[in-house]
């Protein structure tokens, strides 16, 4: 049984990689997974300004490629700080466009935000992906009674920060409302939380 599992990891993380299998593309060049790339990658907004925005799961797998590994391509660290670089920081460069329409905005970089997550959770090591799922379901649990391996709906989002947003500011009108509402949920989609990153990009290494 042991021989059995140390050949799928052979398998799977120490086959020697051809010029594509395993390759994620930053930029004009390609570099393995299992090496800390993040730390050649430009800044989120440089990164992001080269690549089509707001994509989906299906387009993420397009422009970026599949898993190549039946156990994932990225530990833990490479994880976190290819999610960083895949944040919607370039949402704000839509603030004009979307003046008259700033739930829109928040819906769409909600919807980024969420496929960045599930594209870097299906490139990640299998025990990651499996942590992940459970700490978004859980958290989901919590708060909903209900699982949730994808975390919260745009429409749960939105129902969250209006109850808080009208507890701290009962004076705002519904134009307000509606504008601070769509602000801090476009603020949480460019952001992470600092205590999972201090885990994953400090703590382990």
């Amino acid at each position: 049984m042991l021989k059995v599992v140390y050949l799928l990891h052979f398998i799977c993380f120490h086959t020697k990689p051809t010029c594509y299998r395993g390759m994620i593309c930053w930029g004009d060049e390609y570099y393995h997974p299992r090496v800390n790339f993040f730390q050649t990658i430009e800044t989120s907004r440089q990164y992001n300004e080269k690549y089509p925005h707001f994509l989906s799961l299906q387009e993420y797998r397009y422009y970026y490629g599949k898993k190549e590994y039946l156990f994932g391509d990225m530990n833990m660290k490479n994880t976190r700080a290819t999610y960083h670089k895949l944040l919607p920081t370039y949402s704000y460069d839509y603030l004009n466009e979307y003046e008259n329409q700033p739930e829109v905005l928040a819906e769409k970089a909600s919807f980024a935000r969420s496929s960045a997550k599930l594209y870097v959770r299906e490139r990640s090591y299998m025990y990651i992906k499996w942590l992940s799922i459970f700490i978004d379901g859980f958290r989901h649990w919590l708060y909903y009674g209900r699982w949730s391996s994808t975390g919260m709906s745009y429409q749960e989002l939105w129902t969250k920060y209006e109850k808080k947003v009208r507890l701290q500011h009962p004076e705002m009108t519904e134009e307000e409302l509606r504008k601070k509402v769509a602000s801090t949920i476009l603020e949480k989609a460019c952001s992470t939380n600092p205590k999972i990153d201090n885990f994953a990009l400090y703590t382990l290494h």
